[in-house]
Formats: C-alpha cells, sequence, structure tokens
C-alpha cells in the first residue's frame, strides 16, 4: 500500500532568522522526506524502512 504525503510548510523565527521546513515534497520513493532551510543553507533528510525488521 502506497501512502503520498501531503506538502506542508512551516516557517518560525529563530535567533533574529527565519527557518523554514518543507516535509512531503521531495523523494516519493522515500518513507520520508524533509528540507529545513535557514538564510543561504539547505539541509535535506530523507528516511527508508524495510517491511520487515532487522536482526
Amino acid at each position: 500500500m502506497e501512502v503520498k504525503m501531503e506538502r506542508k510548510i512551516y516557517a518560525t523565527t529563530i535567533g533574529g532568522r527565519e527557518v523554514t521546513v518543507e516535509v512531503g515534497a521531495y523523494c516519493e520513493q522515500s518513507n520520508g522526506s524533509c528540507l529545513i532551510r535557514c538564510g543561504d543553507t539547505a539541509v535535506l533528510t530523507n528516511v527508508t524502512m524495510a517491511a520487515t525488521p532487522r536482526a
């Protein structure tokens, strides 16, 4: 079963700088992804998991 995540954008100000977090808009082959931006810096995280646990 495939679940499509809805794109969501969150924004806040930390230390006088705007920080934005975008969830669900990237890496459709992963189980989850998140893009975090602050100024000229961006961090992309992707998460995948197996259908069954590994020992």
